[in-house]
C-alpha cells in the first residue's frame, strides 16, 4: 500500500470538474479507511503515525484547494481512528499478559548449569523451542485484525458516559470561563496617544478614527454586559443535566430483568411491565427531543442526511494547540466527543439494517430521523466553530504582530510623517498617470485601424484649412 502514491495522485487532479472531484474524494476517503481497517493490531499505531506524517508533510506544500481538502481528510481520518488506539493497546496488553506469565515461569525453572555437553545442548534447544513458541503466540496476537476493535461496545457506552459526566465539573468551568472573559474585556484599553498622533490627512479621510476610544469603550461595556447576562451557559448546563438523567435512565432500564425463578404467569406479567416501561421511556424521549428543537421529519425527508465521508472532510479544529486561550478549559474532550459521535452514527447505520424486534417501524423511523437531524446540527456547528476559530487565530496573530511593532524602539522604524507625505504624492501622481493613459487610449481609438478606413476619410479630416494645421496632420 503506497500512501505517497495516493496523496500525489490526488494532488495532481486539481483540474477536475466538481462532480469528478467529489468522486475522487470519496474514492480517496474509502482507500484511507480501508488502509486503517485492514490493519492488524500490531501495525495499528504505526499506520496512525504514517497518516500523521503525511499530514505534516502536506502542511509545507504549496497552498491550493486540493491540498487543503486532502489535509482535512488526513487529519480527520487520523483523529477518527486514533480514538480506538487505547482499546487496541489494552487488548494487546490483555492477551500478552498470560504469555508473559508463562515465559517468566519457564525462565524461573530453566537451568543451564549441566556439566555434560549433551545435557546442556538438550536444555538449550528446549529453551529455544519454548521461547520460539511464545514468540509465535505473541506474533499471533499482533497479527489479529484490528477491525474487530473498531467501535464502542454497547455495554461500555453508558458506563463510560456516566463516568465522564461525574468527573467533569462543567458548571465550575463555565463560571470560570465567563469570569475570565469579562475580566479580560475590562482590562483591555485603547492606545489613545497613537490616535492623537495621526496625520491630518488620515484623520480627514477616516473621521471615525478619532472616535475610536469612545466607541471602543461603548463596545467593551456592551460586550461585558452581554457575556454576563448571556443565557447560553445556563442552556448548556440544562442540556447537560438532561443528558445525565437520560443516561442514568437508560442504565437503570438496561439493568431490569425478569425474575426467572418466579412462576410463568408472573414472568409474563413482569415482561409486559418492563416492555411498557421501556416504551413509555422511549415516547418521553421523543417528546423531549422535540421540545429541544429536533425534528425527525427533517431527518426522514433526507434534507438532513449525513454521510460519514462528509463528516471526515470538515476543516480541522484543534484548540488544544493553543492552551493559553480561555476556551481551552471548556474544550477538554470535545474533539473526542465529535469523532465518537461519528463512530456511533456509523454503528447506528449498521444496526438499523437489522433492528430489534421490540421496535416498530414507526419507532425506527423516528429514531433515524432524530439521529439524522441531530447529526446534521453538530456537523454544522463544527463547521461554524472551525471558521470562527480560524478567523480568531488570524486576528490574534495580527494583534501579536502589532504589539511587537509597538515594543520596537523608535530608531528601528523610519519616520512615518514623511512616509505619509510620500504616499499622498505617489497617489496624486498615479491619478495623473491614469488620466493621461485614458486620454492616450481615446487618441488611439480615434485613429483609422486599416487602409480601407483611411480611404473613406478626407485628405485633411479637419474643419481647419491646411495652412492652419500642424505639419504632422498632413502626413496621412
Amino acid at each position: 500500500f503506497h500512501l505517497f502514491q495516493l496523496t500525489s495522485s490526488f494532488l495532481a487532479k486539481s483540474d477536475l470538474s466538481s462532480k469528478d472531484m467529489k468522486t475522487e474524494q470519496i474514492s480517496t476517503l474509502d482507500t484511507l479507511k480501508k488502509f486503517m481497517e485492514a490493519s492488524t493490531m500490531g501495525q495499528y499505531r504505526v499506520r496512525l503515525q504514517m497518516l500523521l506524517a503525511f499530514h505534516c508533510q502536506l502542511i509545507h506544500l504549496d497552498k491550493s484547494p486540493v491540498q487543503e481538502l486532502l489535509l482535512h481528510m488526513l487529519w480527520n481520518i487520523y483523529q477518527f481512528y486514533k480514538q480506538y488506539q487505547p482499546c487496541i493497546e489494552a487488548e494487546i496488553k490483555r492477551l500478552r499478559t498470560p504469555i508473559d506469565k508463562q515465559l517468566k515461569g519457564f525462565v524461573k525453572i530453566a537451568r543451564w548449569s549441566d556439566l555434560n555437553y549433551w545435557a546442556l545442548k538438550t536444555s538449550t534447544e528446549k529453551t529455544h523451542r519454548t521461547v520460539h513458541k511464545y514468540i509465535k503466540e505473541y506474533q499471533g496476537v499482533l497479527n489479529q485484525p484490528a477491525k474487530s476493535m473498531l467501535g464502542d461496545k454497547g455495554d461500555d457506552l453508558v458506563t463510560q458516559a456516566v463516568r465522564q459526566l461525574s468527573s467533569f465539573p462543567l458548571q465550575e468551568k463555565m463560571t470560570a470561563f465567563v469570569t475570565n472573559v469579562t475580566q479580560n474585556l475590562k482590562s483591555v484599553n485603547t492606545e489613545e496617544q497613537y490616535i492623537n498622533e495621526l496625520p491630518p490627512t488620515v484623520s480627514s479621510e477616516v473621521p471615525l478614527l478619532l472616535r475610536v476610544p469612545k466607541l471602543f469603550r461603548k463596545m467593551k461595556n456592551h460586550l461585558v454586559k452581554y457575556v454576563a447576562r448571556s443565557q447560553h451557559g445556563r442552556k448548556v448546563l440544562v442540556f447537560d443535566d438532561f443528558t445525565g438523567e437520560l443516561i442514568e435512565e437508560i442504565h437503570s432500564l438496561q439493568g431490569l430483568q425478569v425474575d426467572l425463578t418466579a412462576e410463568k404467569e408472573k414472568q409474563k406479567s413482569e415482561a409486559r411491565s418492563l416492555n411498557l416501561r421501556k416504551r413509555k421511556a422511549l415516547a418521553d424521549l421523543f417528546k423531549y427531543l422535540t421540545q429541544i428543537g429536533l425534528s425527525y421529519r427533517k431527518g426522514v425527508s433526507g434534507r438532513a442526511a449525513l454521510g460519514l465521508n462528509d463528516a471526515l472532510e470538515l476543516p480541522p479544529l484543534d484548540l488544544q494547540a493553543h492552551p493559553t486561550l480561555p476556551v481551552t478549559t471548556l474544550w477538554t474532550g470535545c474533539e473526542s466527543y465529535f469523532y465518537r459521535c461519528i463512530s456511533r452514527y456509523a454503528q447506528f447505520s449498521s444496526a438499523a439494517l437489522s433492528p430489534s424486534k421490540e421496535l416498530t417501524m414507526a419507532d425506527i423511523e423516528r429514531v433515524r430521523g432524530f439521529i439524522e437531524h441531530f447529526s446534521q446540527l453538530y456537523v454544522e456547528q463544527r463547521i461554524r466553530l472551525s471558521s470562527l476559530a480560524s478567523n480568531f487565530l488570524s486576528l490574534r496573530t495580527l494583534l501579536a504582530s502589532m504589539n511587537s511593532l509597538q515594543q520596537l524602539s523608535s530608531h528601528n522604524l523610519p519616520p512615518q510623517t514623511a512616509s505619509c507625505s510620500w504616499v499622498m504624492k505617489t497617489k496624486q501622481l498615479t491619478t495623473q498617470l491614469n488620466e493621461g493613459l485614458l486620454q492616450f487610449m481615446l487618441l488611439l481609438e480615434s485613429c483609422p485601424t486599416d487602409q480601407q478606413e483611411l480611404s473613406l476619410v478626407a485628405v485633411h479630416p479637419s474643419p481647419l484649412p491646411a495652412d492652419k494645421l500642424a505639419p504632422c496632420a498632413l502626413w496621412c
